[in-house]
């Protein structure tokens, strides 16, 4: 009995038992197993799994073709960093995220996007500091915030520091305070 007496649907299924790297290997056998092994289905579910996405997106938020793409962008663009703790920082990045929109959406629309992995070295170099593995990752996701003059004083942000600006990170959650509190 050879693998193309298999069919479709149990092949698919012994693919979702894989992960993304056997699944990647398994494609290698034959032009079934390629075929099967990319249905976006399958990497949709990778990609739910191991990045928490629920649409195609690269790690800057950009669409994508396929749940297969994104995957590959993110594995390369995380290359250099160990992959399960690029998963942890970006799960731990999407929660903070969803805070943002549920209690402090003026907040998250100050948000900037990630750098590069060359603005994360550019910045060490010049404050002859090498930055923690999660703390670099992070700053892939987020590059502190962008304010503008139209913030008023009442209103306490949560501090991300820019490396490309050359500050230090920092993490400086406030307690919720009243409205009266700044009158």
């Amino acid at each position: 009995m050879g693998l193309d007496s298999v069919g479709d649907l149990a092949l698919n299924v012994i693919l979702t038992k894989l992960g993304p790297k056997e699944t990647a290997t398994a494609a290698c056998v034959n032009k079934k197993l390629r075929s099967l092994a990319s249905e976006d289905s399958l990497w949709f579910k990778f990609c739910s799994q191991d990045l928490h996405l629920n649409h195609p997106l690269d790690p800057l938020g950009n669409s994508t073709p396929s749940f297969k793409v994104s995957y590959q962008l993110w594995r390369e663009a995380f290359s250099m960093y160990p992959w399960l703790l690029v998963m942890r920082v970006n799960r731990c990045w999407g929660r903070l995220k969803n805070w943002f929109d549920i209690n402090f959406p003026e907040a998250k629309a100050t948000l900037r996007k990630g750098v590069s992995e060359a603005d994360i070295q550019e910045s060490e170099r010049i404050l002859k500091v090498k930055l923690p593995l999660p703390t670099r990752i992070l700053y892939r996701f987020c590059d502190g915030q962008e304010f503008t003059k139209s913030l008023k004083q009442r209103q306490l942000y949560v501090v991300l520091g820019s490396p490309a600006d050359q500050s230090i990170l920092l993490w400086l959650l406030l307690p919720q305070m009243s409205k009266s509190s700044f009158s």
